[in-house]
């Protein structure tokens, strides 16, 4: 494994117990002790399978011996502890299953509880699998999901400044220097395809840092290779200084998640993981900070700005199927119905099928502007749509889409305005940018990939939005791409929420609101 620059790491590993998130697994007794038979799943280890069952490593090699890892399909004999939690029967609740991209944080959310409240309902559960079912208590009068009543958790946005001081990521102007560790799968030694990806982004992140120390910050910042495994992280974290770093940025798999979010937690320091959105060990470990955060986590936010965008024109909606297969984006115009429903906002839906028919005659009656919602990422129903809207006669209709719309690429869904949410907006034509890419051929002697989002440029964002933090107690910074804006997750860690609206018209893009 290759350094890029060498930074000594040392690892104090948690023991970390967990109670067995299932006890319906089949049981089994050999010399008179009781075990579960538990079939490995993909990408699982003894680590994770430990953690599931309550139960030591050691405890598990004891039961099975073997030679070499953990086969998929391998059936494990898993001691049952002497005390097992029994799954609450609690009268007067409801039940939840447990779908792909679920997390504690998003169930609460949906249901009007607070993440404490989910859990105190299911003791032992810990990790959520998919087609588990979680008790939701119904201990409120409005905590069952409505379709008509757009859920929201925080009040008020807890950012940087309004955070107790205990748990502050910065109090005062008095921090004289930060040491930065930068997790990252380099694979400088397997020729990956990824290589650039990565090595671009840490790029941006030294652009960052002589941007900040040409203001005077004393910054250290390192780089590690550490591959896509366990193991090649685990040989990063097991070596001497990495317990003594104020800010680790990583890692970028899903998979390594857990041990690095282990570690930041035990040893205190701050850790930002800048691509995964579905990190469940945010939800109680207030070292984390997610930079991207999942779609619909940002419903509530892009219907209230676009709701203010939108005051004064008429809405129509794509009318949906009652599956939410063809107009898969169901739970969106759910929401955005019930807040116009609240603030008395009036709305028409419109057939997809005769949309250019429908907008038509609505529009030779009335000469207002018109926002057409159209709540779906299908791209055969996008295809079809898209070849009707440059059918609609009337220049005051103008279209919302969804952030998957730019991976479609039909030209015709841009004939009429688009309005899109976004966490990151890039303009090529801007002089900040321009100076960007021009400091970044001067640093390296190679352009950098102009992507968009630009990995570069998202790792220069990150570094100088936390950097300046550091120094300057507080969170004012002016990002080239993204937007942070970070809410706080009640005895968690922290997701980004900001977003902006933009438009998509013959003259651009513009920024709306942010």
């Amino acid at each position: 494994m290759k350094k890029i620059n060498i930074l000594f790491f040392s690892l104090v590993l948690l023991a970390i117990n967990t109670v067995a998130e299932e006890l319906n697994y089949p049981k089994t007794t050999k010399n008179g002790k009781q075990y579960y038979v538990y079939t490995v799943q993909k990408s699982e280890g003894f680590y994770a399978i430990s953690r599931r069952f309550n139960v030591t490593i050691k405890e598990i090699a004891d039961a099975n011996p073997m030679e070499g890892g953990l086969k998929l399909g391998q059936e494990l004999y898993i001691p049952i502890p002497d005390t097992v939690v029994e799954e609450p029967k609690v009268s007067g609740t409801k039940t939840h299953t447990i779908e792909k991209g679920d997390t504690f944080y998003n169930i609460s959310k949906r249901y009007g509880l607070t993440v404490q409240e989910v859990r105190e309902a299911n003791p032992g559960v810990e990790i959520l699998s998919i087609g588990n079912t979680l008790i939701i208590p119904e201990n409120k009068p409005d905590n069952t999901p409505q379709p008509t009543e757009p859920q929201t958790v925080f009040k008020e946005p807890e950012t940087f400044q309004s955070q107790p001081d205990d748990e502050q990521f910065l109090v005062e102007k008095h921090h004289s220097s930060i040491k930065i560790a930068v997790l990252m799968p380099f694979n400088l030694s397997e020729n990956s395809d990824d290589d650039d990806k990565f090595i671009d982004f840490y790029r941006g992140c030294l652009i960052a840092v002589d941007s900040l120390k040409n203001n005077g910050a004393d910054i250290t910042i390192n780089a590690y290779d550490i591959g896509t495994t366990k193991e090649t992280l685990m040989s990063v974290l097991s070596k001497n200084e990495l317990s003594k770093v104020d800010l680790i940025i990583g890692p970028a798999y899903s998979s390594q998640i857990q041990y690095v979010a282990d570690f930041a937690e035990h040893n205190k320091i701050k850790t930002v993981i800048p691509f995964s959105s579905n990190i469940p060990q945010i939800e109680d470990n207030k070292y984390l900070y997610q930079i991207v955060c999942q779609q619909t986590s940002l419903y509530d936010d892009v219907i209230e700005k676009c709701t203010s965008v939108w005051k004064g024109k008429k809405i129509l909606i794509t009318q949906p199927d009652s599956a939410g297969i063809r107009y898969n984006k169901k739970e969106f115009s759910d929401k955005l119905i019930s807040k116009f429903e609240k603030d008395s906002i009036p709305y028409k839906y419109v057939s997809g099928d005769r949309i250019a028919g429908d907008v038509n005659l609505l529009t030779s009656k009335d000469s207002s502007e018109f926002v057409l919602v159209i709540p779906t990422v299908n791209n055969v129903i996008i295809t079809q749509i898209s070849s009707r809207l440059e059918q609609i006669k009337s220049d005051k209709v103008s279209v919302f889409g969804f952030p998957e719309w730019n991976d479609i690429l039909h030209k015709d869904i841009y004939t009429k305005p688009l309005y899109m949410f976004s966490n990151y907006r890039l303009d090529f034509s801007k002089e900040n940018i321009i100076e960007f890419y021009n400091k970044y051929y001067a640093k390296f002697g190679v352009p950098s990939k102009q992507n968009n989002p630009s990995y570069s440029i998202f790792g220069f964002d990150i570094t100088y939005y936390f950097a300046n933090a550091w120094f300057n107690g507080d969170a004012e910074a002016e990002m080239l791409q993204m937007n942070f804006k970070f809410e706080r997750i009640p005895g968690g860690g922290y997701v980004n929420h900001g977003i902006l609206i933009q438009k998509y018209d013959k003259d651009g893009i513009t920024e709306i609101m942010h």
